[in-house]
């Protein structure tokens, strides 16, 4: 595995995660090739299961601010929050995933040690980024009527939309399972390591509501865990169109 530093903190060379397909590194499907590729993944009836973890607690978090697309690092706190993540990391794994944000990464080299990372493939895949939140990141964390009111084409000046992140985030989750498809015989388990925003968004999946509200009810704290399993995949319609 070729090693490379980036900002002091990536030990291996970013890549996503369908680089042995020799796709662009920023490849994000259309919304219909999205929902083909999870009925095809849900089809399979494959209990593969990629676990998201969010990073640990970082010094915007700690002072309440607005991270999004912001490169802050991790606390004090949140690196004790990262080490203890290991406990709770697979003992079987063969794919490990992260974002390209020096958060996500730092959190995923403290809770999977070295000598387990240089036996498993590691993508550092900047489509599980955070959701861009424009001219909000760096302020003060406040209520948004917006999100409340479950708007999923609202981007503040500058940024994206949730609807807009989802379409990469999804692309990058729908890679992660036909990928582990190709490492052989099911179960096979992937740690991925993200944000707030893009664990809402992946929350989704497993949520039978067709209401695009409940995807901002969603508050995951920082270092907890979220399963998902292959074969139990729900798409909800309220990516695919506007409400």
């Amino acid at each position: 595995m070729a090693v490379a530093a980036r900002n002091g903190y990536l030990n291996v060379r970013p890549r996503s995660c369908f680089a042995a397909s020799k796709r662009s590194i920023d490849a994000v499907y259309g919304w219909d090739q999205i929902a083909m590729r999870f009925a095809r993944i849900a089809q399979r009836k494959r209990r593969d299961t990629a676990f998201f973890f969010r990073h640990g607690e970082t010094k915007y978090n700690e002072r309440n601010l607005v991270s999004g697309q912001h490169n802050t690092v991790l606390s004090s706190e949140g690196k004790i929050q990262a080490s203890h993540l290991s406990a709770t990391i697979p003992k079987k794994l063969d794919l490990i995933v992260c974002s390209a944000l020096v958060r996500s990464v730092q959190t995923m080299e403290l809770s999977v040690p070295q000598e387990r990372r240089v036996q498993i493939p590691v993508f550092v895949d900047p489509r599980l980024n955070e959701v861009n939140l424009g001219v909000l990141q760096g302020r003060r964390r406040r209520y948004l009527r917006e999100f409340e009111q479950g708007d999923l084409d609202f981007a503040p000046d500058h940024g994206e939309s949730y609807r807009q992140a989802a379409q990469r985030v999804l692309s990058t989750i729908v890679d992660i399972f036909d990928l582990l498809a190709t490492r052989g015989a099911s179960p096979r388990i992937a740690a991925v390591f993200c944000h707030a925003g893009v664990l809402r968004i992946i929350s989704t999946l497993t949520n039978c509501s067709n209401d695009p509200k409940e995807v901002f009810k969603v508050n995951l704290a920082n270092a907890e865990r979220v399963g998902l399993e292959a074969s139990h995949i729900h798409l909800p319609e309220y990516w695919k169109k506007e409400y």
